[in-house]
């Protein structure tokens, strides 16, 4: 009966891959200006694969000029390297992870020039970009199966599908899968999620164990850089397994064998990672020449804000604040705590982690995100909350006499919020880059509904 269950669990997240894809193919393409889908973050994403696969080198320079409209900005405008290259501040996991389908992409545009249909097949085109971002849809569907399948390690079919369905469709995940897929997030979530599903339960583990280990923490520091600190909850592993160990003798040995999987871990981690540090190697004259535009780097670096972080904005703000905009996610953060009476080892891990993540993103001065939509750079943490969000919604169905039906209420009228949310934001009702006021986050959407069909009826 449970494989009964997974096998629809599955069938459902796949159908709603299926209409991310449509919904990108049908609302996204169509609104393309200039032949173009790609975000501004995503012409920096963008320009390794068709640099490299066209030109064979890291110059972009020419794939700067044609993919933008204007030159008020580009990527590395502010990150002039001593090189003379044009500087790209942006990881290049993304493009590698990209890139069976942006090939895929090319042999469809040749296939079309070939009978005649005028397409662009010099690796800038619609076809080439609508390649990359389909293919982040389907990453976020692949680390949604793997987020669901670490739930159910702990709590029912339903309860793990409702909440990593619900996270998908009811925060910041949803729109940078169907909105801006040419960004890092969908990627980051299918790489984070690997993580997590290759680490999750804590367990003795065998070397080859710890090096596949290492390759998802090498991916998704090459996808993010900020994901390493994920790797927080093997550190909360270890001092744990350590702690518990009754004997001293016990303890040195555990202690030994952590100490050799950590090694093997930042070994293998450091091979994926390699690409990276060649990349900055070519544009900056050395392989540890973290570009100035990124946060860490120095554009957004301020010694003032990382000792007083935007803590309470980074979650309250109505500029972009994690729970203000999608609240799903504090829903998901209350459930960390009842996840603690299963396992509290894990529970302390994941949110260790996720304490890290929000420190880091409040820690400078740009801990809105610009014109993001919500906090898109928590988005990596969907696996993590999903866990919490799956042991609230099963603690409630248990304390409550309708708790499913409740929690299956809640995750709904959510979702329908960050749909409301989402077209505010895409079709210009709210500003993208400041804080909106409380009349545009609550009654505003009501009146965009309202709007919208007075301009449909005017049309009929």
């Amino acid at each position: 009966m449970d494989r009964a269950r997974d096998r629809v669990s599955y069938t459902v997240l796949l159908f709603i891959g299926g209409l991310c894809i449509f919904t990108f193919l049908v609302v996204r393409v169509p609104r393309a200006q200039a032949n173009r889908v790609l975000t501004t973050d995503g012409v920096g994403y963008f320009s390794y694969l068709r640099s490299l696969l066209f030109d064979h080198d890291l110059d972009f320079h020419n794939e700067y000029e044609s993919l933008y409209w204007e030159t008020e900005y580009t990527p590395g405008a502010n990150d002039i390297p001593a090189t003379g290259m044009a500087g790209n501040s942006y990881a290049i996991g993304p493009a590698v992870l990209w890139g069976p389908f942006y090939l895929f992409g090319h042999l469809v545009s040749l296939m079309a020039r070939a009978v005649r249909i005028q397409v662009d097949t010099a690796g800038y085109g619609l076809t080439y970009q609508s390649a990359i971002s389909i293919s982040t849809i389907v990453y976020v569907t692949m680390g949604s199966i793997l987020a669901y399948r670490v739930s159910r390690r702990y709590f029912s079919s339903w309860a793990s599908l409702l909440a990593i369905g619900g996270l998908w469709l009811a925060s910041s995940l949803f729109h940078y899968t169907v909105g801006a897929p040419d960004m890092s997030h969908g990627v980051s979530f299918f790489a984070v999620s690997s993580f997590v599903y290759i680490w999750h339960p804590p367990r003795s583990r065998t070397w080859k164990e710890w090096a596949l280990l290492g390759t998802t923490v090498g991916l998704m520091t090459l996808v993010r850089w900020q994901n390493l600190l994920y790797a927080t909850v093997l550190v909360v592993e270890a001092l744990w397994a350590i702690a518990t160990r009754g004997a001293a003798v016990t303890r040195v040995k555990t202690l030994g064998e952590y100490a050799r999987g950590a090694l093997l871990v930042g070994l293998v981690a450091a091979v994926v990672f390699a690409p990276q540090l060649v990349v900055w190697n070519v544009l900056y004259g050395s392989p540890l020449s973290i570009p100035r535009s990124h946060p860490i780097g120095g554009r957004f670096f301020d010694p003032y804000v990382w000792f007083h972080p935007y803590l309470l904005e980074y979650l309250f703000s109505t500029r972009h604040g994690l729970y203000t905009w999608t609240p799903i996610t504090l829903l998901a953060t209350v459930g960390l705590f009842c996840l603690a009476r299963k396992n509290r080892s894990v529970a302390v891990a994941l949110v260790a982690a996720l304490v890290l993540q929000w420190y880091l993103n409040s820690a400078n001065t740009d801990w809105h995100g610009s014109g993001s939509f919500g906090a898109r750079r928590f988005v990596s943490a969907t696996p993590l909350l999903a866990i919490g969000l799956a042991a609230l919604t099963e603690r409630a169905a248990k304390r409550f006499r309708r708790g499913h039906l409740i929690m299956l209420a809640t995750v709904g009228a959510l979702i329908a919020w960050n749909f409301l949310f989402d077209l505010q934001y895409s079709w210009g009702f709210i500003p993208r880059d400041q804080a909106i006021s409380l009349h545009e986050l609550t009654v505003g959407k009501l009146e965009m509904v309202v709007e919208l069909l007075g301009r449909l009826v005017s049309r009929l």
